[in-house]
């Protein structure tokens, strides 16, 4: 190889090699201006992203308050119309307390009177029984006595017995005649009150 070749081959190494180190320079600041494009495009984009997911952030808060406002309005209704359908209720339970108050009271009154009429007739009854009793007792004395006075009256007035009854009769029909018109009418007057009280 001549000087002449080997310089122009120096020459020509030395272009390809300051081409080539020219090419991987380029090629550096290429990459160099790549890398700060894409880093300022990044943030850039970064920035963007930023805005937008602010953005979304605060729709959203708007969003999660009107919501809960929108859920605490619905509450309070519901609130408001549980309780005026609890008062109502409430109402119609004591209304109804009232009317079964009422008609146990009617009951318990219905029932006084009841045991009250109860316990008059028993008395009236006994009453009658005594009274029944007691005219029975006197029919017998009286009959007893008419024996007694008819013996008497035939023996002083020398009648006979036809005679002597009728007299007897008339005397004790006068003595007795207040006393049976006094049991006649108070029998009328307890069979009178036990037939109102029944009906």
């Amino acid at each position: 190889m001549t000087t002449v070749s080997l310089l122009a081959f120096l020459a020509v190494s030395d272009i390809a090699f300051g081409g080539l180190v020219g090419v991987l320079i380029g090629a550096g600041i290429l990459f160099a201006v790549g890398q700060v494009m894409g880093k300022a495009a990044t943030a850039a984009k970064r920035k963007e992203a930023d805005v937008i997911i602010a953005t979304a952030d605060t729709e959203a808060e708007k969003i999660r308050k009107t919501a809960e406002v929108s859920a605490k309005d619905e509450h309070l209704q519901r609130l408001s119309q549980f309780e005026k359908e609890s008062a109502e209720t409430r109402r119609e339970w004591k209304n109804t307390e009232k009317r079964l108050a009422k008609r146990e009271d009617n009951f318990e009154a219905k029932l006084d009177t009841l045991s009250v009429k109860e316990r008059k007739i028993e008395q009236r009854q006994t009453s009658l029984d005594d009274r029944t009793s007691k005219v029975e007792q006197t029919e017998k004395e009286t009959q007893t006595l008419v024996e007694k006075e008819r013996s008497e009256l035939q023996r002083i007035s020398g009648l006979n017995a036809d005679q002597s009854r009728e007299l007897l009769l008339r005397n004790l029909e006068l003595e007795l005649e207040p006393e049976m018109a006094k049991v006649v009418s108070e029998a009328v007057a307890t069979a009178k009150e036990e037939a109102k009280s029944k009906s």
